[in-house]
């Protein structure tokens, strides 16, 4: 599946907005995310957008107020962020390249095989959603997450799989048709390769579709293979990548 330009940029906005941070600070076409550390989404530059005239000023900027916060300055580079040479600049201060993500969609199937665990569904999410979910993160963002979550945006859905009354996996619908985002993907450890993320899958594509919605996107890291068969197997089609970059010590 190709995207044009548009609507690659309008899809990287739609994944911003599915996790939003505690705050935000508009410079020169770039937005700045703040949410007290740990996810790096929702504390980083978002860059899809340029209107200034002095980019080692604005980085210069961002900088600053990422440290008058206490936070590290992160910043989210797509490749299609603005302007084109803002990676390079970046490296040449030394900030490291890290998580390399790739974006990848698939249109949402209308005849859709019901899951082989059983899955509910939640408004808000759960305890067991949580408990699952959270254990999958460093500690850092494990304290973040919850305010996050508690944070996200309507409609959403809260999927939980399980067998025999014990919950095995997790998953995190995200509808803005004609897109749905898959997000916090998650299997319990001592559930591994029982089928839990695609019993989620499953039923998420079914609420994708009764939303209204007739695509999905997600984003996996490149280095987690297993992750990318599974999703690759599915359907999914990269589209897209991006990294963080992250500043040096002051």
């Amino acid at each position: 599946m190709s995207l044009g330009p548009d609507e690659r940029r309008a899809l990287e906005e739609a994944a911003a907005r599915a996790w939003p941070p505690h705050e935000t600070l508009a410079r020169d076409g770039w937005v700045l995310r703040f949410s007290g550390g740990g996810s790096q989404r929702a504390n980083s530059v978002l860059t899809l957008a340029w209107n200034g005239s002095d980019v080692e000023a604005a980085i210069d900027a961002a900088e600053r107020d990422y440290r008058a916060r206490g936070q590290k300055p992160i910043f989210q580079i797509v490749d299609i962020s603005l302007p084109a040479d803002l990676d390079a600049r970046l490296a040449a201060r030394g900030y490291d390249s890290i998580d390399r993500t790739l974006l990848m969609v698939k249109p949402v199937a209308l005849a859709i095989a019901p899951p082989a665990l059983a899955v509910s569904r939640h408004r808000e999410a759960p305890k067991a959603w949580l408990d699952i979910y959270l254990a999958t993160l460093t500690p850092d963002r494990r304290a973040a997450a919850p305010a996050i979550v508690a944070a996200l945006p309507d409609p959403k859905c809260f999927f939980v799989a399980g067998r025999n009354g014990a919950r095995a996996g997790v998953g995190l619908g995200m509808a803005e048709p004609p897109w749905c985002g898959v997000e916090c993907m998650a299997t319990a450890e001592a559930a591994r390769r029982g089928g839990a993320a695609r019993a989620v899958l499953a039923d998420l594509e079914r609420w994708a579709h009764e939303q209204g919605a007739t695509r999905l996107w997600l984003q996996v890291l490149e280095r987690n293979a297993p992750a990318r068969a599974l999703y690759e197997g599915l359907g999914f089609e990269a589209v897209g990548s991006y990294w963080y970059r992250h500043a040096p010590p002051a």
